[in-house]
């Protein structure tokens, strides 16, 4: 189970020992910086640093590496933050402002992702939350067939979030990017399916174990009967074997 860390300063979701989640906030945007707190500085190796002491790192996003600073601004307590420099912050810029500076006012900020790779290198997504809810269809779970009822997960935009933030927003069978083909009409539209058909009414699947991010044409596959180790399979060998890029 996730633990949500939040004070005035920072909202921090730690989801497992190499993911963390960041709900993005307007100092982000106006700094370029995000305060690590104490809560989260071990993830981000801050408790093996000196005063003073500047760490040079990378972000990852969308296969390009860009170049970040973690320092520490509070030896004392242990906090620290972490600065990106004019690239990363024309990508993030584009991304996020208008959540902010749109007329509309919404609670429903971005999460900013970070998968660890080791102590210098992080995978960054942006989980969309507004776009999410907006592209779930509400369903009628008095209408469902007991063979329907993965549909009570599948098409609920609590699992969605929750699935993206452990496993990211990629389709986690082909990789489809959304938003890299789509631009910001392709935000919010990762879908996910459900693994394990055991889970029945009632029951709480895992969202690291039994759930998983894809794309609209694999999950058309996997509901025609095909499951999903099967179709990840069927994907390696094909570009194995490069029918399939």
């Amino acid at each position: 189970m996730s633990k949500f860390i939040k004070n005035e300063n920072t909202s921090w979701e730690i989801v497992s020992n190499k993911v963390a989640v960041k709900s993005v906030d307007l100092s982000a945007l106006k700094y370029n910086e995000i305060r690590i707190t104490n809560e989260v500085k071990d993830f981000f190796f801050l408790i093996d640093m000196e005063r003073h002491e500047r760490r040079e790192i990378n972000l990852h996003y969308r296969g390009i590496q860009y170049p970040c600073a973690i320092y520490l601004d509070s030896y004392e307590k242990g906090r620290g933050k972490l600065r990106w420099g004019r690239q990363f912050k024309s990508v993030f810029s584009d991304l996020v402002a208008g959540y902010f500076y749109d007329d509309g006012y919404t609670s429903n900020y971005p999460l900013l992702r970070f998968a660890k790779q080791d102590d210098m290198n992080y995978e960054i997504s942006l989980i969309f939350i507004r776009e999410i809810i907006e592209n779930t269809i509400e369903i009628d779970e008095n209408l469902l067939t007991p063979n329907d009822r993965y549909r009570e997960i599948e098409e609920n935009f609590m699992w969605r979030i929750e699935t993206m933030k452990h496993h990211g927003t990629y389709c986690s069978l082909c990789g489809f990017d959304y938003i890299a083909v789509f631009g910001d009409a392709g935000k919010g539209r990762t879908q996910i399916h459900l693994k394990n058909d055991e889970i029945r009414e009632g029951m709480q699947p895992s969202a690291e174990h039994d759930l998983r991010p894809v794309c609209a044409n694999c999950h058309d596959i996997l509901h025609s009967g095909v499951d999903y180790e099967e179709l990840q399979g069927i994907i390696r060998r094909n570009r194995e074997m490069g029918k399939y890029l």
